[in-house]
């Protein structure tokens, strides 16, 4: 089956940026979906050197947190897929997360989702020869670049990674991820997978 990416598949923040800094905002249709009631805006300060994440709720209530250029372990890009419930069309809509892991807190920091359509399950013997999907990985991907490139901290795929050597571990072609699955990467589901030596 031939895949065809289209940007207007999915749904990403916007993203603009100034020699200093680099901003995003919650996607307009979102916020128009939800008649503004909420909105997120994260901003990459080089001058003061943190991160800072706004987030707008019940359109008055403004909270803000900071994450300091220091206090970054480093970037990560992870997926989430979900089953549509509505229609059975083979489409499976995707959610991929651009996180900040940080050095002294358990807990992934969220600067922003990427959604969309991950194409069709390839289960669903009627679909045509070719499926349409959206670039929300590449979107994902691209943002969390930026904003290795703003804070100076790695991204998830530069950093060494710890392995069980019990098991054999295998290399996505396409996203670069190491898992121990043999037939389909666990981060951007791509069954283009080659053994891996540690």
């Amino acid at each position: 089956m031939l895949s065809i990416k289209l940007s207007f598949l999915q749904i990403s923040p916007k993203v603009w940026s100034d020699d200093n800094h680099l901003y995003a905002r919650t996607a307009k249709v979102y916020r128009l979906l939800c008649l503004f009631f909420y909105s997120r805006t994260v901003i990459i300060d080089r001058i003061k050197k943190h991160i800072e994440v706004k987030t707008k709720a019940y359109w008055f209530v403004t909270s803000k947190r900071y994450i300091p250029f220091n206090d970054i372990k480093y970037i990560d890009v992870a997926k989430i897929e979900t089953m549509s419930l509505i229609l059975r069309t083979g489409a499976t809509p995707e959610t991929w997360y651009v996180q900040i892991v940080r050095k002294n807190k358990p807990f992934r920091e969220l600067l922003f989702t990427f959604n969309g359509d991950g194409g069709a399950d390839e289960t669903y013997d009627y679909l045509p020869f070719f499926d349409f999907t959206g670039m929300q990985y590449e979107k994902a991907l691209s943002y969390a670049e930026l904003v290795s490139k703003y804070t100076g901290a790695q991204l998830f795929r530069d950093t060494k990674i710890e392995y069980n050597i019990k098991v054999d571990h295998y290399k996505c072609l396409k996203c670069g991820h190491i898992s121990p699955s043999k037939t389909r990467c666990m981060y951007c589901g791509s069954p283009e997978m080659e053994k891996f030596t540690i």
